[in-house]
Parts: structure tokens; C-alpha cells; sequence
């Protein structure tokens, strides 16, 4: 009995069977009278139908059928000894050897993975995902590429269920399918794919395949981070000294993941961690500046109870808050000028996004800063405007009335120094 090698439309070779095998194949469905097949130890390729004469109600179909797909071997073979399979590997399908490897599969290691993922070896699958995706060492082949990862996913190969994935995402080989495309990354995550963690992560950010969800977003970066990926604690850095994906601002916890990066060998955690100090310093220098104008109310409201006999006393007391508060504006303003001076003095394009990020953190602060200091301020500026003449006249109406009038001038100054940060970082807006 001869046994025979076939091969679809498009992939690669499978057997020998037996005669006896092919017919039921055929009878089945699972094959068709117009794929090729290959007597074992015979170099010629043909069609099945000129192996199992075809039934008499769809012979004459099949006779025109075998007629154009001979015609067709015939000139691409050009008459070397054997005949492609119908797709050819000039039109970039994958072509068939009389040794049953795919032609182009042409170096050593492409066909020792070809035989062992034939047998079932899930990595050697998935390597020949990759050699038919890449198109480095052979052309782009997308079909055989999603074959090979979806036979490698299957087994619960990490790489398979990614390859897959990425296939269904780009449509390559196969349609495209978001939801299907998640679902395999979600797979290679759960078995501990690092990569697969972050793919995860960004499929809820962009909501690719499953509803935007900032919460799983920083979950799956999080586990990544915590898996040992660089990224991920770089990631999670950020989203803790930036208050961004609904976290809130921790720089403790930021610099504890910019330290594990450091520790696991990245580059920039220097640079990073020079960033969050600096936001440190910024957020305290804002916050104390805050709770200044407090004592300031406090003041103002003894004016209000003692009046007359007691203003120039009262006056006296709020200069000598003013100082205090004249003191950290004055440093608050000293401080923003550096910032500004520092970060302009470089090209815009030297800094990162996440850079430029932490800079607009820092101008909105200073923003809120100033305003809340206003605010509280209103009391006492509209106090010193109700001051009769001989109380502004006094030398303690007039320290207070210089006193707001520099505190207007700084908070102007300050305010003319985020616009020139802001510019500098959006020069298109």
C-alpha cells in the first residue's frame, strides 16, 4: 500500500498516510480533491484528485479544477523535479521540499525547529511564529505565523500566547480581533509573563479589547513591578510622585520604587530620584508658605476686637508676622526663579515626558500656592483700606501698607515665572 504526503493550500506538509487514511481525510471534509500530494520517496507534487479519480457529480468541476492547478505547478516548478505547492514562495506562502521541511526554511536551526515542533515541542513553535513574522531571516509568511503561535498558545507557551495575541491585534495573519487579542495577553499574564503583565496593563489604559480601567492599569503594572520588571517600578515612580491613574501622591513610596529600579540596574534612577527631591522640596517649601497666612488672619482679627485704642498695637503685631510671611515669599520667589532659570537654560527636547510632567506639577502648585495666599490676605488688605488716615499715616500703617504692596509685586513676579516655565515646556500652545 502507498503511503503519501499532502499539503493545503498554504501550509505546510503533513504525513505520509496511508491510502486508505486520505480517503477518509477526504470523505470527511478535511481535505479537498485540489490540495496537493506527494507519493513518499517521489519527487513530484500533485493533485489529490488525480490520485482518487473524483465521483462522477463532480468530475467535470474537477476536471477543469485539475487542469488550471496543473498548469499553474507546472510553470512555477518550471520542470525541476518537483512541483511548489500551489501558493509558490513568490508570492510569499510557504512551499514544500521533498523532504517534507518547508523550502524556505533554509538554515539548520530553522529546520531543527521545524522538526521539533512537529512533534509537538511548544518553544520550537513558537520560535517559528517568530521566524515567519519577523521576516528577517525568511519573507513575512502571517498565516504560518499565527499557525505556529497559536499551536505553541495552546500548550500554555507564554511566548505562543503573546505571538497569538499580537496577531489578533494586528490582524496578521488572521482578522483582527481586540477582544481574542486581550484574552491571550491576559492568558500569558496569569502565567506569569512579565511582558504579558505590562501588555495587560496598557490594554486597560487604552481600553484595547476591555473597558478602560485606570484601576487595573496600575494593579497589572504593580504585579509587573513586583514580578521584577524595571519598567513596571519605573511606572509605578511615576504614578506615585505625578498623582496620576487615581493614585495618590506618596514620595516616600515613589522613591522606594525608584531605589528597586536603581538596585536592578537602571540607568536613569539617578536622574529620578534627583526629580522627586526636588518635587519634595518644592511641596514642602509651598506648604509651609500655606500655613503662614493663618497666623497673619489671626492678627487681623485683634484689629477687629480692640479697634482704636489698640490699632497701632495690633498694626505692630501683624508686621511682625509680615516678616515671617515676607520671609517665605521671598523664598518661595528666590526658589521658583531658580527652577525657571534651571530647566530654560537647557533645550526643550532634552527633557522626557514624564520630566516635563513633574515641571507642570510644579508651576500648578506654585499657581494654588499664590492664590490660596491671596485669598487669605483678602481679610487684611481690606482692612488696611478701612484705615482711617492717621492710621495709615502711623509708622505702623505705613510698614503694613509696603508690606502688601511687595507681597502683590512678588506674587506678580512669581506668577510672570510659571508663565515663562509653561511656555518653555508647550511652546505650541
Amino acid at each position: 500500500m502507498k503511503n503519501y504526503y499532502y499539503a493545503k493550500q498554504g501550509e505546510d506538509a503533513q504525513g505520509p498516510f496511508s491510502t486508505d487514511v486520505l480517503k477518509k481525510l477526504l470523505r470527511d471534509g478535511a481535505i479537498a480533491a485540489e490540495d496537493m500530494v506527494c507519493e513518499e520517496g517521489a519527487d513530484e507534487w500533485r493533485t489529490l484528485a488525480t490520485v482518487f479519480p473524483p465521483e462522477k457529480k463532480w468530475k467535470a468541476w474537477m476536471d477543469r479544477k485539475v487542469l488550471v492547478t496543473g498548469i499553474v505547478a507546472l510553470l512555477i516548478g518550471g520542470g525541476i523535479g518537483y512541483a511548489l505547492h500551489p501558493a509558490g514562495t513568490a508570492s510569499g506562502k510557504a512551499g514544500i521540499a521533498k523532504n517534507g521541511i518547508p523550502v524556505e526554511l533554509k538554515s539548520e536551526q530553522s529546520k531543527k525547529w521545524y522538526r521539533s515542533a512537529m512533534k509537538g515541542d511548544a518553544e520550537a513553535q513558537c520560535k517559528l511564529g517568530d521566524l515567519y513574522s519577523d521576516g528577517d531571516e525568511i519573507e513575512q509568511i502571517p498565516a504560518q505565523a499565527f499557525r505556529w503561535y497559536l499551536q505553541a498558545a495552546g500548550q500554555e507557551h507564554a511566548g505562543g500566547l503573546l505571538g497569538t495575541a499580537w496577531c489578533y491585534r494586528q490582524g496578521f495573519g488572521v482578522k483582527h480581533d481586540a477582544v481574542k487579542a486581550y484574552e491571550y495577553t491576559l492568558k500569558a499574564a496569569e502565567l506569569g509573563s512579565i511582558k504579558g503583565m505590562l501588555k495587560v496593563a496598557i490594554c486597560y489604559e487604552e481600553g484595547d479589547g476591555v473597558a478602560q480601567n485606570d484601576a487595573e492599569y496600575v494593579r497589572w503594572v504593580q504585579k509587573a513591578a513586583e514580578a521584577g520588571s524595571v519598567q513596571g517600578m519605573v511606572i509605578m515612580s511615576a504614578l506615585y510622585s505625578m498623582e496620576q491613574k487615581g493614585i495618590v501622591r506618596d514620595l516616600d513610596v515613589s522613591e522606594q520604587w525608584a531605589r528597586k529600579a536603581k538596585d536592578a540596574g537602571y540607568e536613569g534612577a539617578d536622574d529620578l530620584l534627583t526629580q522627586i527631591a526636588k518635587i519634595r522640596n518644592c511641596l514642602s517649601d509651598m506648604q509651609k508658605a500655606q500655613e503662614q497666612p493663618q497666623k497673619l488672619l489671626d492678627g487681623y482679627h485683634a484689629i477687629k476686637d480692640a479697634r482704636l485704642a489698640k490699632t497701632r498695637e495690633s498694626l505692630a503685631e501683624i508686621l511682625n508676622i509680615l516678616v515671617g510671611i515676607e520671609a517665605r515669599g521671598e523664598k518661595m520667589e528666590e526658589k521658583f526663579m531658580e527652577f525657571r532659570d534651571e530647566i530654560t537654560k537647557s533645550e526643550r527636547n532634552s527633557y522626557d515626558d514624564d520630566t516635563v510632567v513633574g515641571f507642570d506639577v510644579v508651576c500648578q502648585k506654585a499657581d494654588s500656592t499664590i492664590a490660596e495666599r491671596e485669598k487669605q490676605l483678602a481679610p487684611v488688605y481690606e482692612m488696611y483700606y478701612k484705615l482711617n488716615n492717621d492710621e495709615k499715616d502711623s509708622p505702623e500703617g505705613k510698614a503694613l501698607g509696603l508690606a502688601l504692596a511687595r507681597e502683590k509685586e512678588r506674587n506678580k513676579a512669581i506668577r510672570e515665572a510659571v508663565a515663562d516655565v509653561r511656555a518653555f515646556l508647550h511652546p505650541s500652545k
